[in-house]
């Protein structure tokens, strides 16, 4: 059974507000300083991290309903501080209280209501250097807010940072109504309601930055015109960039990186010159008439024509393409591949099973005698298989995103593809590790069930060591310790302690030193105690390294990264949105059991 999802538009009407009925106010909505937030302690908001919109809205109590809007203002960081300058409004119920209680002399403060993109803990009495101050970690460490989107601002009693404030702010004109006699009083406010009125009228709410600043700094109505008239009209494209067709794709390409918010890979991949040209387009839909003049069209009709057009043309979908590969390739490079420490990658011209010899196939060579043969290694016996497959996965971002100039959901589609193609690797690796039969046995020699600790560690090294295959030594290094979290802290003491306790005796007759100590790698993997992988929270791993191949990592094509294809609305009839497919071909297995020592932990 389907959802059903019914949405209801409606205008919102109403009288254009006048100068009785606003009140400019400014707002220091956070310090910038450390303050205490329920879930996270102690906490700090990086303005340089935060992204801020155009107007944020101001409500009474972070209560997100209409009766409790209390105004709008326009966000700035200034002096490590965020700041909103903009109007309470007096004729709705919430406004009308918060200029009372100010005009009363009630000191009132704000608090910010923002979306946690990414944050990082501060361990206890490290001092960090943000928003242009140093702030150290309390006894119970620091939670420090990396990356924030400010969606509103709200006027309470008390706020979480004391050094937050509201002010209302007297208005120019009655400056001089104390002086006045009453009837010019009456004329200043009629002429200045009017005013108002046709700067609210000329902006028709589509232009609050040209409203806010028509009405604070005194403009008249025909200069707020003139002003919404120049908005209004199309920002100049230069039609130069179709001179050089290639110029003009790297232009594209430049500005659609831009507006993804990864500067640095259009300056890296196009040059300064090229990402400096492309800051002409400044948005999604310019970005479309751009595409349409590359193709040698001209750009006609309503946004809505030149979107649908831009995206039937060869040159943006080929952009937007491009780069989302070049920002899901960056996230995927950056994501942690732990499993490259001890897998050998090899690439596979089909999606049959590929066979892989085992570096120790051979275990050594004999001596031949003056007229002898050679001996025979048997290759059937010594060689693993692994079968690569492809994984994939379709998203679509929907066309009011574009025509709304959305663009942070670009590199939010790019981030997410790029975890989902690295995530699927790895689960592929370990789950591989983990549910393989008949590779980890006591006839090897390179299985146990001891739980992690010193002589344990010490039997799994020297089991690997003496392996031998036809009295040949292999010579095969441990190189990685490899355990679920649950044994994080265990290893890491085995590894990593200088010394250790003896309970003896005789201790001053014996070395105190870790022999362990720097021998191994540590490597800590969540994905070996999650029971979907076949995981255990008690079972670690020792293992060579990438050349002695305990396991193998299969690309097809030598295509080692995730290819990503898009497509315009008119690729799927039934869906009208800009849709990616990502697709991976890629298999892992488990390799050379000899070197790879698996402990259970159970005893």
């Amino acid at each position: 059974m389907t959802e059903e999802c019914i949405v209801l538009e409606a205008k919102a009407t109403g009288t254009p507000s006048t100068a009785s009925n606003l009140a400019r106010v400014q707002v220091m909505a956070y310090s910038g300083d450390a303050m205490s937030l329920p879930g996270l302690g102690l906490t700090v908001i990086d303005l340089a991290g935060m992204e801020l919109p155009g107007r944020v809205v101001l409500l009474a109590d972070h209560v997100n309903e209409v009766r409790n809007v209390c105004g709008s203002g326009t966000p700035e960081i200034r002096d490590g501080a965020l700041w909103i300058t903009g109007h309470i409004a007096k004729n709705t119920p919430a406004g009308l209280l918060v200029a009372d209680l100010v005009a009363s002399g009630i000191e009132l403060q704000a608090s910010v209501g923002a979306v946690v993109v990414e944050k990082t803990h501060v361990r206890a009495g490290k001092t960090i250097q943000v928003n242009g101050r140093s702030i150290t970690a309390s006894t119970s460490g620091l939670t420090l807010v990396t990356k924030s989107r400010l969606r509103e601002v709200s006027v309470t009693p008390c706020g979480a940072d004391d050094a937050t404030q509201v002010q209302i702010l007297a208005h120019r004109a009655r400056e001089s109504e104390r002086t006045m006699p009453e009837q010019n009083v009456e004329e200043i406010r009629a002429a200045e309601s009017e005013r108002v009125t046709g700067i609210v009228r000329a902006c028709r709410g589509k232009f609050p930055s040209i409203e806010e600043q028509a009405i604070s700094d005194n403009w008249t109505v025909d200069k707020c015109e003139l002003e919404v008239l120049r908005a209004s009209r199309p920002r100049h494209i230069d039609h130069n960039i179709t001179t050089n067709v290639v110029n003009g794709e790297h232009i594209l390409k430049a500005a659609a990186c831009r507006l993804l918010g990864t500067q640095d890979l259009a300056v890296k991949h196009f040059g300064e010159e090229i990402t400096e040209r492309s800051r002409q387009i400044g948005s999604l839909p310019e970005l479309c008439r751009a595409a349409l003049i590359v193709d040698g069209r001209q750009p006609e009709g309503n946004v809505n024509q030149i979107i649908n057009a831009a995206l039937s043309t060869t040159s943006l979908p080929a952009a937007l393409g491009d780069i989302l590969q070049k920002v899901l390739l960056d996230h995927y490079s950056r994501s942690p591949a732990t499993w490259k420490s001890f897998c050998k990658e090899v690439d596979s011209q089909t999606f049959h099973p590929m066979k892989v010899i085992r570096g120790s196939m051979l275990g050594g060579v004999n001596s031949v005698p003056p007229g002898g043969e050679l001996t025979h290694g048997v290759l059937a016996e010594e060689y693993g298989e692994v079968t690569p497959t492809t994984y994939g996965r379709i998203v679509g971002i929907d066309r009011r995103d574009i025509v709304n100039d959305n663009t942070g959901l670009f590199d939010q589609v790019a981030g997410e593809l790029g975890r989902l193609a690295f995530s699927g690797l790895c689960d592929q690796v370990y789950g591989a590790l983990q549910q393989t039969a008949g590779f980890f046995t006591e006839e090897r020699t390179n299985l146990g069930g001891s739980k992690l600790d010193a002589t344990a560690l010490q039997a799994a090294c020297t089991a690997m060591r003496i392996q031998r295959l036809e009295g040949h030594d292999l010579a095969i290094e441990p190189k990685c310790l490899l355990v679920p979290p649950e044994l994080e802290y265990v290893a890491a003491e085995l590894l990593r302690s200088v010394e250790v306790a003896r309970n003896t005796s005789e201790a001053d007759r014996l070395p105190t030193g870790n022999a362990l100590s720097g021998t191994l790698r540590l490597i800590v993997e969540p994905r070996l105690s999650n029971t979907r992988l076949g995981g255990s929270t008690t079972a670690w791993y020792v293992l060579g390294d990438a050349t002695a191949a305990p396991m193998v990592v299969a690309y097809v094509g030598g295509v080692r990264t995730p290819t990503v294809e898009s497509f315009g609305f008119n690729h799927n009839p039934n869906v009208l949105a800009w849709q990616w497919r990502v697709y991976f071909d890629h298999g892992a297995a488990v390799h050379d059991w000899r070197a790879a020592y698996k402990s259970t932990g159970d005893e």
